[in-house]
């Protein structure tokens, strides 16, 4: 009974992990909803203002490789407060800002039981991020940009429909080194997730 059970649980591996992709690179583009986790008290309200773009090209069977390019807006209002800067005294209400733009190299790797049709995978991206930090309060800005090193590990599943199209959805942490020192801002780490459209080429 033992051995019945341990040769079904074989070729069932084998099966589910000997599938053929039908494409050999891919496009995709998502929604990129994410919350900051570092510097809340400057700003500490999720965003839904965030896409990102990205192309994969499959090395074999396990591995894609290719890049990303994201884009989010964070942003929080606060209430009436007073500012001093030397002789200038401001009272107002005021917001904060992040405008925050990514590029890396990424790679996947399609863990060993996917299917021809649900592709799950871990992945890794690699590259720089542009912070662009501001405070406007009054008829008044201030506003700092910075780059930063950017590392994105995730989690997520591909899902090729057949002929060119499929989805996809994946959760990231994202540990950034762009740091403002104008507003003591010493990095950007965020959570996120990914849903989209998948584009399929052969």
């Amino acid at each position: 009974m033992k051995s019945w059970l341990t040769c079904s649980l074989l070729l069932f591996l084998c099966t589910v992990s000997g599938f053929a992709q039908d494409f050999d690179r891919y496009f995709y583009f998502t929604w990129m909803p994410s919350m900051p986790l570092s510097n809340t008290s400057w700003i500490d309200e999720s965003t839904g203002k965030g896409v990102r773009f990205g192309y994969r090209k499959l090395i074999n069977e396990k591995f894609a490789a290719g890049f990303d390019y994201t884009w989010a807006t964070y942003d929080q209002y606060y209430p009436t407060t007073t500012f001093v800067d030397g002789t200038r005294t401001i009272t107002t209400d005021y917001f904060n800002y992040v405008y925050s733009y990514g590029l890396t190299l990424s790679g996947q790797y399609f863990l060993p039981f996917s299917t021809e049709r649900v592709m799950p995978f871990v992945g890794l991206g690699l590259g720089a991020q542009l912070n662009r930090y501001f405070q406007y309060y009054n008829i008044y800005t201030d506003d700092d940009q910075v780059w930063g090193f950017l590392g994105r590990p995730e989690v997520g599943v591909l899902f090729p429909f057949g002929g060119k199209w499929g989805a996809t959805i994946a959760a990231h942490y994202s540990f950034s080194t762009a740091k403002s020192d104008y507003f003591g801002y010493d990095g950007f780490n965020s959570i996120g997730f990914n849903v989209g459209v998948v584009m399929m080429s052969y």
